[in-house]
C-alpha cells in the first residue's frame, strides 16, 4: 500500500500536489521542459512512478494540472469577475489585473519563464490547464461587450481571445524578468481596451 502523505486522504492529495509542484518546478529549472520524463518528477516529488499515472496521463497533462491546482482561488475570481454586473471593459481590466499578479504564483510562473523552461504551446492551452477555463471567461466578456456596445463587433471571438492572450503573456514574462508589475501592468490594460473598444465604448 503507498505511504500516505497527511492524516487523510484529502491532506495527501494536497502533499502530493505539493510535491509534485516542487519536483516540476526543480527539473524545469536545471534541465528545461524537454529535459525530463514523469518517472523524473515522480522520484523528485517521492512517489512511485506508476502512481503519479494517477494523476496525470502525462507530462503535458501534469504541468497543465498542477498549474489549474495551484491558481484555484484566482479561477474562482476570475469567474467571479465574468459573470459580474460591471461593464465589460472594466471586467477585462479586472481580470488581467488578477491574472497579472497571479503570475507570482510559482505553479503558474513556471509556464511563463525564460524560453529554456518555458512551456510548449499545447501545455499552456491544454484543456485541464488553467488557462483554457481563463480564456473561456475572456471570451464571455467579450461577448457581453459586444451585447452592451462598448467593444466593436469581433468576428471569432476565440481567435481575438487568443491573440489578445499574446498580449498578456508578454506582459507576463516582462515582469517574471523583473520588470516593475505597476508599469507593465497599465501598459497592457491599455493596449487590449484600445484593440477592443468601439468609438462610444465606456473607458475602463
Amino acid at each position: 500500500m503507498a505511504r500516505i502523505k497527511g492524516g487523510t486522504f484529502q491532506a495527501h492529495h494536497e502533499q502530493v500536489w505539493s510535491d509534485l509542484t516542487e519536483a516540476m518546478g526543480t527539473l524545469l529549472a536545471e534541465r528545461g521542459y524537454d529535459g525530463f520524463n514523469l518517472g523524473h518528477v515522480a522520484a523528485g516529488a517521492g512517489i512511485a512512478r506508476n502512481t503519479i499515472y494517477n494523476y496525470a496521463k502525462d507530462k503535458a497533462a501534469l504541468a497543465a494540472k498542477i498549474a489549474q491546482h495551484a491558481s484555484r482561488d484566482i479561477l474562482a475570481r476570475i469567474d467571479e469577475i465574468a459573470a459580474g454586473p460591471e461593464p465589460a471593459p472594466r471586467r477585462l481590466a479586472q481580470i488581467v489585473d488578477t491574472l497579472m499578479r497571479s503570475f507570482d504564483t510559482p505553479a503558474v510562473r513556471l509556464m511563463l519563464h525564460s524560453p529554456a523552461t518555458a512551456m510548449p504551446q499545447d501545455v499552456l492551452e491544454h484543456p485541464e490547464g488553467p488557462f483554457a477555463q481563463v480564456a473561456a471567461a475572456v471570451e464571455q466578456v467579450l461577448r457581453d461587450g459586444v451585447d452592451e456596445g462598448t467593444f466593436r463587433p469581433v468576428g471569432d471571438v476565440a481567435l481575438t481571445t487568443h491573440l489578445l492572450s499574446g498580449i498578456v503573456r508578454a506582459g507576463a514574462e516582462r515582469t517574471a524578468s523583473g520588470a516593475d508589475i505597476e508599469q507593465i501592468l497599465p501598459a497592457v490594460t491599455d493596449l487590449l481596451l484600445a484593440a477592443l473598444l468601439s468609438p462610444g465604448g465606456a473607458p475602463r
